[in-house]
C-alpha cells in the first residue's frame, strides 16, 4: 500500500478493518515495545536522517523483520492479513516521523510517516477572522472563552489549555512576523475554534474555593462544548483538543461522555496512572505563588527548533496575561480516566523530546483506545512546546489533517 498524499504533502499510509475480531496476543505486546523502542531511543536520529544513514536503516531493518515474522505467526483472517503492513518510506525522513496504530483494540498496525517541513501547508501572519471574546456562565461563574471563526465553518473544534499557561498563549500567540496561533490555523482552514480560559487563568476568576480539581476542569469543558454545539446547531459535534494537563482533562472529558464529540485530540499527553499524583489535596489556605521567567521558558528544551526572540515574546505575553499561578489539586481524580470509554476518533500528537511523555504509559493507553479511528503522530524535534515551536506547521497540519478527516467522516454520517 502506497501512502496516500493529503492536502499540504504529508504522507502515509492508513489501516483499519472492521472485520478484524481478535489478533495474536504477542503481536500486540510486540507493537507496543516497538512504539516504546522508536519513541525512546531512535526517533531523533531517524528524524534527521538522509536516505541511506546507516544507522537508522539498520534499526528500521531490524524491526521491519521483527513485525514482519511475528505477523507472519499469528492467526489473521484474509482482510486482516491483506491489510496489515509495515509500511517504511525513508526517502526525505528528515523533520517528521509519526507513528500511526491504527484500528480496533487488538488490532495495532504500524506505519512510518516520512515528510519535510517544505512539503507542508504554510500557515503565513495574516489577518483571518478577529478574536471574539464570550462568557459562558457555570455556577454564577463567567467562563471567559476564546473564539477565531470564519463566516462559514464546516466544523468546531474546542481547545483546553495546560497547567501554567491560559487560551490566548497557549493557542493564539503571535510573535513578531511569525504565526503560532492554532485558533487562526484552524480558522483559515474552515473550523470555527473556541478556547476556554479555566477558572483562575487569563480572564476567568478563580472559583470561591481558590482551588482548581480535574473534575471541575472537566465540568468547565463540558459547558463550553456545549456553548460551542449550541453556537453551530448545523455542524457535527466538536472535537476536543487539551495541551499537557488540558489533554488529561480532555480525556477526563470524554471518557465521561456527558458531551458527544466528534473527535479527540490529545496534545502533549503526560497520563500515567502508576506514577505518583503530581498535586496532592486541596488545603484550607491556597498559596498566591507568581509565575516566573523560569516557567515560560521551561517548554523550550530543543535548540534546533527554537527561536532566542520568539521565546522572549511567550516569556512576555505569558507573564503580562498569567502573573501568577493557579492553584491546581486532586490529581487523583485523574485516575478516572478510562481509555477502554473513550469511542471518538482519536489522536495522541507529541514532540520527540518531550520528557513528560512515558512512552509505556502511552503505548498502555493508546492500545486499549475503543476507537477504531486512532493515530499517534511524534513530531521530530519537538518538545512539550512543539506547537510554538520551528515544528508548528508540522503541529499544524497534523491537527487540521485529523480535524478534516474526523469532521468529514461526522457529516457523513449526519
Amino acid at each position: 500500500m502506497r501512502p496516500k498524499i493529503l492536502k499540504g504533502g504529508v504522507r502515509f499510509a492508513a489501516y483499519s478493518d472492521s472485520t478484524a475480531s481478535a489478533v495474536c496476543a504477542d503481536y500486540l505486546a510486540l507493537c507496543r515495545r516497538f512504539a516504546e523502542d522508536f519513541m525512546r531511543n531512535d526517533l531523533a536520529l531517524i528524524g534527521r536522517c538522509r536516505p541511506g544513514a546507516a544507522g537508522s536503516h539498520h534499526w528500521r531493518t531490524a524491526w521491519k523483520e521483527t513485525l514482519d515474522n511475528a505477523r507472519r505467526r499469528a492467526i489473521w483472517t484474509e482482510p486482516m492479513r491483506s491489510q496489515l503492513r509495515f509500511v517504511m518510506h525513508p526517502d526525505d525522513a528528515r523533520d517528521f516521523i509519526s507513528v500511526v496504530l491504527r484500528g480496533m483494540m487488538g488490532t495495532i498496525c504500524c506505519a512510518f510517516v516520512c515528510s519535510t517541513l517544505c512539503a507542508l501547508p504554510v500557515f503565513a501572519k495574516e489577518s483571518g477572522p478577529a478574536l471574539e471574546r464570550y462568557a459562558v456562565t457555570l455556577s454564577g461563574l463567567p467562563i471567559v472563552v476564546w473564539s477565531r471563526r470564519p463566516s462559514s465553518p464546516a466544523g468546531v473544534v474546542v481547545l483546553v489549555h495546560g497547567r501554567t499557561w491560559s487560551a490566548r498563549t497557549a493557542f493564539d500567540f503571535e510573535p513578531k512576523g511569525e504565526n503560532r496561533s492554532l485558533l487562526k490555523a484552524l480558522a483559515a482552514a474552515g473550523y470555527a475554534a473556541y478556547a476556554v480560559d479555566l477558572p483562575g487563568y487569563g480572564e476567568t476568576s478563580r472559583d470561591g474555593s481558590g482551588w482548581l480539581k480535574p473534575t471541575h476542569a472537566a465540568e468547565v469543558v463540558e459547558a463550553v462544548l456545549r456553548f460551542a454545539s449550541r453556537n453551530n446547531l448545523q455542524l457535527p459535534a466538536p472535537v476536543l483538543l487539551g495541551w499537557s494537563r488540558g489533554s488529561k482533562i480532555s480525556a477526563l472529558v470524554a471518557t465521561r461522555a456527558q458531551q458527544p464529540l466528534s473527535g479527540l485530540v490529545l496534545y502533549a499527553f503526560t497520563f500515567d496512572p502508576n506514577s505518583p499524583p503530581l498535586y496532592g489535596p486541596a488545603t484550607d489556605d491556597p498559596k498566591t505563588i507568581a509565575n516566573s521567567e523560569a516557567d515560560a521558558r521551561s517548554d523550550f528544551i530543543s535548540p534546533d527548533v527554537i527561536n532566542a526572540n520568539l521565546v522572549q515574546e511567550f516569556v512576555n505575553t505569558a507573564l503580562k496575561i498569567d502573573p501568577i499561578k493557579v492553584n491546581v489539586c486532586c490529581d487523583t481524580e485523574f485516575l478516572e480516566i478510562r481509555p477502554e470509554a473513550i469511542r471518538v476518533p482519536t489522536l495522541l500528537i507529541q514532540g520527540a523530546r518531550d520528557t513528560g511523555i512515558h512512552p509505556a504509559a502511552a503505548a498502555e493507553f493508546f492500545s486499549r483506545l475503543s476507537t477504531n479511528d486512532r493515530r499517534w503522530v511524534v513530531i521530530a524535534g519537538g518538545d512539550h512546546a512543539v506547537g510554538l515551536e520551528a515544528t508548528a506547521p508540522v503541529f499544524f497540519g497534523a491537527v487540521v489533517d485529523f480535524v478534516r478527516s474526523t469532521i468529514i467522516q461526522k457529516s457523513a454520517a449526519r
